[in-house]
């Protein structure tokens, strides 16, 4: 969702508008736990459906932004959508059922690694940086000694160990099992032109959109029967079969 902003506004009035018991004539919102860390606001709520009494949980997560002349906001986000903030308290992860285990992972990552310490001497890995590595040499300011020369080192280009392995979930195993196929990044219905009646003309690209959302090198057009691609297309996408999609002129 997008930024809610109330006028006049405090800090201090939105978290009590967004810890507070809410109902519907459906629903009852309660929040069970609540901490504020700097702007980002942290709840467990729970959610009772008033006709069955079934009760479910989520972690919510609300960025605090103040308007200038105008009053503090929010934008509200929970768990399940992946929020790229990671400093939820751990204690939070047990209450509710897991919603994404790889924003968990980062959770327990950031605790496991936010009081890592170092001492004077000790040769720490980097990541980010042109050089691999340094040699402690200073802790405050913290700077560090490479080939003779010497480099002021921020926390966040420490390559702190964690030793939990990154989980894998449906959409990884997809791509994995099809990284040499051909997979559906576009797609025109028989309303093109171009495109028969009954089929769908598609870009498809080898393993996809690469990690930056862009296409990758090898990418061709395709014709795939309508009734086929409705019935097997997933939420992931569409997996080309070179045997039967023939391919087609580019559609443009």
């Amino acid at each position: 969702m997008g930024w809610t902003f109330q006028n006049g506004a405090s800090k201090e009035t939105i978290v009590a508008d967004r810890i507070r018991m809410q109902e519907t004539e459906t629903s009852i919102y309660t929040t069970l736990k609540h901490r504020l860390i700097g702007n980002v606001l942290w709840t467990v709520q729970e959610i009772t459906i008033k006709e069955t009494g079934e009760r479910k949980r989520f972690i919510g997560l609300d960025l605090l932004k103040y308007e200038k002349d105008y009053g503090y906001g929010y934008k509200d986000m929970e768990e399940s959508s992946h929020p790229f903030y990671y400093n939820c308290p751990l204690s939070y992860l047990e209450m509710v059922p897991v919603a994404c285990e790889k924003w968990r992972w980062n959770v327990r990552k950031y605790h496991a690694t936010k009081d890592y310490t170092f001492n004077v001497g000790d040769t720490i890995k980097l990541k980010g940086c042109t050089i691999p590595e340094v040699k402690i040499s200073s802790i405050k300011p913290l700077t560090g000694v490479y080939n003779g020369r010497l480099y002021k080192i921020m926390i966040r280009h420490i390559d702190i160990p964690f030793n939990e392995p990154f989980p894998i979930d449906d959409e990884d195993r997809f791509y994995i099992a099809h990284n040499n196929d051909y997979i559906v990044m576009t797609a025109w219905g028989d309303w093109h032109e171009k495109i028969p009646q009954g089929f769908v003309g598609v870009f498809a690209g080898r393993g996809g959109r690469t990690k930056d959302g862009s296409y990758p090198n090898d990418a061709a057009y395709f014709l795939v029967p309508e009734e086929e691609y409705n019935k097997d297309r997933t939420r992931y996408g569409f997996v080309i079969d070179e045997a039967i999609h023939p391919r087609i002129e580019p559609i443009l």
